[in-house]
């Protein structure tokens, strides 16, 4: 009996003294996002040019510190994934080159869960960190735009994504890359960052044309956290 309650106290302490040593963050960031996708399957002579496409992201994090060096990072956010494949040409009226083309934009945004691991260097005012891990995204809803252009978007057709179809995957999966700084900041920390994801798996796979389209993005990052 006395040895298991010296066994219990021990167990007691050692927790007591890793939940001191640890910090819980939880805040909300904010973002702007350049998103783009990769095309395989098809003939690359056919594969069209795709553009990047802008969007602000935000959510809310977590991180729970496990020591001085090496943190885990979570939360939830809200994001979109996409693109757009511009056609153009010029024709001449009176003389004059007049542009005109057209403009198909794909969007779709997701609920995205990421789990990271973050490793931390600086003092107690500034840290530089990066942090890596996979997270998952869940469709919620999407768009094709078709667009006629010259010197402006016209507007043709505004479609609905139907995730429901085989063609669209619902659930993402996507590996992560961030750098950036934490800076100390009253109960916080404001954290300033820039991040890279690139898709595991297809967003769009179309047996019919042979043609897989794979998300990826790059985001520049603002946040703020607070210690608990």
């Amino acid at each position: 009996m006395r040895n298991t309650k010296i066994k219990l106290t021990a167990i007691l302490i050692l927790g007591m003294s890793f939940h001191l040593s640890s910090q819980i963050f939880v805040g909300a960031k904010i973002g702007l996002t350049q998103s783009n996708a990769s095309v395989s399957g098809i003939n690359p002579s056919l594969t069209p040019d795709l553009n990047s496409i802008s969007s602000f992201s935000g959510g809310l994090t977590t991180e729970f510190t496990l020591d001085n060096l090496l943190s885990l990072v979570s939360g939830i956010s809200y994001v979109q994934k996409g693109f757009s494949i511009h056609e153009s040409t010029n024709i001449s009226v009176f003389g004059l080159n007049v542009p005109l083309g057209a403009k198909v934009e794909t969007s779709a945004r997701f609920i995205q869960l990421p789990l990271h691991l973050k490793a931390s260097v600086g003092n107690s005012k500034i840290k530089g960190f990066i942090s890596a891990g996979p997270s998952i995204s869940y469709g919620t809803s999407g768009r094709i735009a078709t667009y006629a252009s010259t010197f402006i978007d016209f507007g043709i057709t505004d479609q609905s994504i139907d995730f429901s179809s085989d063609r669209y995957n619902r659930i993402l999966a996507s590996g992560d890359l961030e750098a950036g700084a934490d800076i100390s900041y009253g109960n916080g920390k404001i954290t300033t960052s820039i991040s890279y994801s690139k898709g595991f798996n297809e967003f769009l796979s179309d047996s019919a044309v042979n043609i897989n389209l794979t998300p990826s993005a790059l985001s520049f990052n603002l946040g703020y956290a607070i210690s608990f």
